[in-house]
């Protein structure tokens, strides 16, 4: 299976983005295509894990709710969590090369609606909303030429949109 020429450049970008802001920018892009009003409530990163993650609410949802967990279950289910892991590309420990600094979308988790719709815009531009949540070929993205492999799937009462390429 294989997306569009001009899909292609976009899917080899969330292998390896050159800098925060541009994972920022993924995750943006990923909130303003929900079927919700969302809003970035937490940018959280973790060294340890190399981990990078974007978590998103729906707009009318104060911090301190968030934090309290004052929210309804509907709101909850549109949250939106986005991962970005980083990595020096280019390192060398032996040679003492540092690398550059690169973050890979690695995972979003939300509702089906709230990932569909970049799914469809990125991935699989004929994809249908209610074909693709029962077709496993169309839930998945292999492009073995090109090195990229990214899919969706129902996971518990949400769904994961994974980059395993």
């Amino acid at each position: 299976m294989f997306a569009s020429a001009q899909d292609i450049g976009y899917l080899q970008k969330l292998k390896a983005l050159p800098s925060e802001t541009d994972a920022l920018s993924v995750a943006n892009e990923i909130a303003m295509l929900s079927t919700h009003k969302l809003r970035l409530y937490k940018t959280k990163d973790t060294p340890s894990q190399k981990n990078l993650r974007y978590v998103f609410v729906p707009a009318d949802l104060m911090d301190k709710d968030v934090e309290s967990r004052k929210y309804s279950n509907a709101q909850a289910a549109n949250f939106i969590v986005i991962d970005f892991t980083y990595f020096n590309e280019g390192e060398n420990k032996d040679l003492e090369k540092q690398g550059v600094k690169m973050f890979r979308l690695s995972t979003i988790e939300s509702k089906y609606l709230n990932i569909f719709p970049f799914w469809k815009k990125h991935f699989k531009s004929d994809a249908d909303v209610e074909h693709t949540i029962d077709d496993y070929k169309s839930q998945h993205l292999k492009d073995y030429q090109n090195n990229l492999n990214f899919y969706i799937h129902k996971d518990g009462d949400s769904w994961t949109l994974r980059n395993q390429s």
